[in-house]
């Protein structure tokens, strides 16, 4: 019972501060060290979800070509490890660059915590990109709009990802030699290398899928 309590909490909790990161995310409380993890975790399922939706179409024609595409449930579990494995460089990049330029105590969920306060907006997109999906949105489409919904997807899930890097840096209590501006730019265009880097390793690895 206790145990059911305690995740009914939780949620609930989680719940108050999602809502509060999406009004002022400069003035969400975080009062559990899991949120961000949570978060992110919910994050990866979106958009593995939504991914795997928008391609498994194409996917699905390859493997009558050729039985070793995978589709359905193989294809989503491939996905989904990418997904991971890219978020997973993404915040272990960060989190080594935050601990090298702030300089402070912080541990590895306090971080998550910093970046899911200004990445929660993600959720929201991933949500609205699996509902237009799942209501035919994609299925209803010619080439075209079917890969420029892909790129809006990308386009605006980086443009929130690479904001929330900057909000994090920017109001972290810097104590080096960089000022805040320096930190903000210099984190910027790490990201960005970062983002591209394993944004490449994820698209090599689903593109050899269809090989």
């Amino acid at each position: 019972m206790d145990h059911g309590v305690k995740e009914e909490n939780f949620l609930a909790e989680m719940a108050k501060w999602f809502v509060q990161t999406i009004k002022r995310p400069t003035k969400a409380a975080t009062t559990n060290k899991y949120f961000g993890l949570a978060s992110l975790l919910i994050n990866v399922l979106l958009v593995s979800t939504a991914v795997h939706m928008m391609i498994n179409r194409t996917f699905s024609v390859l493997h009558m070509i050729n039985s070793d595409v995978p589709t359905g449930t193989s294809l989503f579990v491939r996905i989904f490890i990418a997904i991971i494995v890219f978020f997973g460089i993404q915040i272990a990049a960060g989190f080594g660059m935050y601990r090298q330029i702030i300089k402070d105590s912080t541990n590895i969920y306090k971080f998550m915590n910093r970046i899911a306060t200004f990445s929660n907006l993600m959720i929201i997109v991933g949500l609205v990109f699996n509902l237009f999906v799942m209501i035919g949105g994609i299925s209803s489409m010619q080439n075209g709009g079917y890969r420029l919904a892909i790129y809006i997807l990308v386009g605006l899930l980086s443009i929130i990802w690479v904001t929330s890097y900057s909000m994090v840096f920017s109001f972290a209590n810097i104590k080096d030699k960089f000022d805040r501006i320096q930190t903000v730019l210099v984190t910027v265009v790490a990201n960005h290398a970062v983002l591209a880097l394993t944004g490449y390793i994820c698209f090599k690895v689903i593109q050899g899928m269809a090989k």
